[in-house]
């Protein structure tokens, strides 16, 4: 049998299957066995991350993977298989109008999901590993960032109802209020995801997550409990059904304004946190 994961074979049967296989019909899983791969564990992870992936993209991605076991489709493909719709649908974003939009925000929401697969034929294959894993969150990082950038484009390319508001009610001026939602993109871009590399160089150094020093109970404890239950709700995860709101509404721009705040608190709420709980020398 072809594919990644250790080949043990049961000695004078002449049979093989792989590791991560073990337990389950060789290339023929029922969706309840998909399912049973899914750790309690991990369906805590995906729920403190998104509700959205909890909820609705990790369900609707057992399906997918049992077409893809049938295709005998591994987990690295499906990553960069992925990436190729999220630019495909940056692309319909940044060309601006109802149509592209609302096109590029559903291929934003089925990478979403391709996303959830990747994990699931890890698990069922017993391939996952530090490099597949690493390229996944790479891919992820290049997509969120090309996603908003993308927005701000498409904003200053074809203004939406919420441009052509600030233009007129702001004072700002045409010209002027699509170069500001162009800026916020490309803000945004930048903001949801500078915590990532502040607390990642936290753990590095200092050996733990700043999480684990925060006291629960005084206010900046109970502060980031809060910002932690808003990205559950709306945050990095939900990325995908928020943009797809915003095109069918023809607002975009309101996902813009709302990423570029919501960004900007998260990071200044981390930096803060990690900058008064560093370990003194």
């Amino acid at each position: 049998m072809s594919g990644q994961g250790t080949l043990l074979c049961i000695g004078g049967t002449g049979v093989c299957v792989q590791s991560g296989v073990l337990g389950l019909m060789a290339n023929r899983p029922t969706i309840a066995e998909l399912r049973a791969t899914y750790s309690p564990e991990k369906r805590q992870s995906d729920r403190s991350f998104s509700l959205w992936v909890a909820f609705v993209a990790r369900p609707i991605s057992f399906y997918i993977t049992w077409v893809f076991i049938r295709a005998d489709v591994r987990a690295t493909p499906v990553t960069w298989f992925g990436a190729g719709i999220a630019l495909a649908g940056c692309v319909f974003l940044a060309l601006g109008g109802y149509l592209f939009q609302v096109a590029g925000a559903l291929l934003i929401a089925l990478w979403s999901v391709l996303d959830t697969v990747y994990g699931n034929l890890a698990r069922y294959y017993g391939s996952a590993g530090k490099r597949g894993e690493f390229m996944d969150a790479l891919v992820g990082y290049l997509v969120v960032a090309a996603l908003f950038c993308s927005l701000g484009i498409g904003a200053f390319v074809s203004p939406d109802r919420g441009v052509e508001w600030a233009a007129g009610s702001l004072g700002l001026g045409d010209r002027a209020a699509r170069e500001v939602f162009l800026y916020l993109g490309v803000w945004s871009a930048l903001m949801v995801q500078l915590a990532i590399p502040i607390s990642s160089r936290y753990r590095s150094l200092f050996g733990e997550s700043f999480r684990q020093r925060l006291p629960r109970r005084n206010l900046l404890g109970r502060a980031f409990s809060l910002a932690l239950l808003l990205r559950s709700a709306t945050g990095y995860g939900a990325m995908a059904p928020f943009v797809l709101a915003g095109a069918i509404a023809g607002i975009e721009s309101a996902v813009i304004l709302y990423y570029a705040a919501f960004g900007t608190a998260g990071m200044l709420l981390v930096a803060t946190t990690t900058a008064l709980r560093a370990p003194r020398d």
